[in-house]
């Protein structure tokens, strides 16, 4: 009997991993309802280098080469001290691996960055429209004649000794898990429902918009600072509110010693049914946007999981399930090759983790085989 996987929940990740289980030759049954509960949609910010970790250098930033992807200059900028100052104990920490580099003042005038102090990104980063690209991969699951894609959301497994045995759909069809199958969970927000995890639920406004004439041109394809954010996809732009938003779910009680300086900070304190309008009038505001671009029709949220360190929570769950969530600090993770290279490795290794996982930051342990990126 050949091994099969059962992938449950096809968002960023789930879509790129079970594409690539495809791509080995493995049978893979999705279960997605196609339209997720408040489904993540990442700003489109590929950060492969700038400000990443030092873990992340320079190996781990291979050559890639996505559809619905644009490159140019882009710029993250602040008027507080501090964050020069990490910028410079970054780059200190990167020389020679990165051209990344803050700007002079003129520079910054020349880009209209009014804040004080401007770090321009690494090369390596790119904008990538996730949400085309994440349909273009759910349209090549959808083609493959190994995959069955099951148009549910799961309401429930059970497990026997820490082995997933069955899968019940939320119409109530049950899913029987063989001994040599694996279950990937990539439910993102929705993980908690099922495992026990630190998450720290945030909701985040945006609106995008047609490129029209009077959008003012700085020449930077993106630009980000505490309060507002621009980036220009091609077809649209999508406009943010930089690092404001509104906590919507608190993690369990056991976690909140992990969050007390994150739930300190008031730019997550906002409150209010007007809170989307309100913020996203002020990053128009800030970006110095036309009044003609507005539409109450346009704004969107999307509720993100936030980890206590922003990067994405691996558990190798049991004997024959692996837990990933937790992408919304870096939403890109789940398509950098090495990263579904290294999960793909540790599941065909007999469910253990390769070497560079586990030399990866064990940050979150639930036991040794759970890794926190």
């Amino acid at each position: 009997m050949s091994r099969h996987f059962f992938v449950i929940g096809c968002g960023q990740f789930g879509a790129a991993l079970a594409t690539r289980l495809l791509g080995r030759g493995y049978g893979v049954t999705v279960l997605d309802d196609g339209f997720g509960a408040d489904r993540q949609t990442p700003w489109g910010w590929f950060r492969r280098a700038t400000l990443q970790p030092r873990s992340r250098q320079p190996g781990l930033i291979e050559p890639m080469c996505l559809p619905f992807t644009r490159k140019g200059p882009m710029i993250i900028s602040s008027s507080r001290d501090a964050s020069r100052r990490l910028w410079q104990q970054w780059l200190d920490g990167w020389r020679g691996n990165t051209d990344a580099r803050l700007l002079t003042r003129q520079e910054r005038d020349e880009f209209a960055i009014r804040d004080r102090h401007a770090i321009l990104c690494d090369s390596r980063d790119f904008l990538l429209d996730f949400s085309s690209y994440h349909a273009h991969l759910m349209e090549r699951i959808h083609d493959d004649r190994r995959a069955v894609v099951i148009p549910s959301r799961m309401r429930s497994f059970g497990h026997r000794d820490r082995t997933v045995t069955r899968l019940v759909t939320e119409t109530g069809n049950g899913l029987r898990v063989d001994d040599r199958d694996t279950v990937v969970f990539a439910l993102g927000n929705q993980t908690t429902r099922f495992f026990s995890y630190p998450i720290l639920r945030i909701r985040l406004p945006f609106m995008d918009v047609a490129p029209a004439a009077g959008m003012p041109s700085s020449g930077v394809l993106a630009w980000w600072n505490e309060t507002a954010s621009i980036q220009h996809h091609e077809g649209f732009t999508r406009i943010g509110c930089g690092l404001q938003g509104r906590v919507d779910a608190l993690p369990e009680l056991r976690y909140w010693h992990r969050y007390m300086s994150f739930l300190g900070k008031t730019r997550y304190a906002h409150s209010g049914p007007d809170v989307p309008a309100r913020l996203l009038r002020a990053a128009f505001t800030r970006l110095g946007l036309p009044p003609g671009l507005w539409r109450d029709d346009a704004i969107r949220s999307c509720v993100v999981d936030a980890t206590p360190a922003f990067r994405p929570i691996v558990d190798f769950w049991g004997r024959n399930a692996l837990v990933v969530h937790g992408f919304s600090g870096s939403g890109f993770t789940a398509h950098e090759d090495w990263f579904l290279r290294d999960i793909l490795d540790s599941l065909e290794n007999h469910h253990r983790p390769v070497p560079r996982l586990r030399a990866l930051a064990p940050l979150f342990s639930r036991d040794d085989r759970s890794f926190l990126y």
